[in-house]
């Protein structure tokens, strides 16, 4: 990870890597803003990994990690936009290359559409 930092203004941790608590603090420790995925993990788990980032400037990105996905779980997406504190995202999956855009243009920051 530090022979990327030079050259970008974040790190992504992915949805397979938001339970490796050790590479996470190693990236918290290089100073630059987080954008944590979230795909497959309950709440519950999400906000212990929230909690450990304390102010780190992070963007939570909320994901489903299904190939194809269906429209997120907008309770789920709530539920996360109710324990964030800071800025939250969207990791989109799904076929669709506007409707989830559109549901969740005024709540997320930070928008990421996957192809396949």
């Amino acid at each position: 990870m530090s022979e990327l930092d030079p050259f970008v203004p974040a790190h992504k941790i992915a949805s397979s890597e938001m339970s490796h608590i050790r590479m996470i603090e190693m990236a918290m420790k290089l100073g630059k803003p987080l954008i944590l995925s979230t795909g497959g993990y309950f709440l519950r788990d999400i906000k212990r990994v929230i909690d450990m980032l304390g102010d780190h400037p992070t963007v939570v990105m909320h994901c489903n990690i299904a190939y194809p996905a269906k429209l997120t779980d907008a309770l789920k997406f709530k539920e996360l936009q109710a324990m964030v504190k800071g800025p939250l995202g969207y990791s989109d999956h799904t076929y669709s290359i506007d409707a989830v855009p559109l549901l969740y243009r005024d709540s997320v920051t930070v928008y990421e559409k996957h192809f396949n």
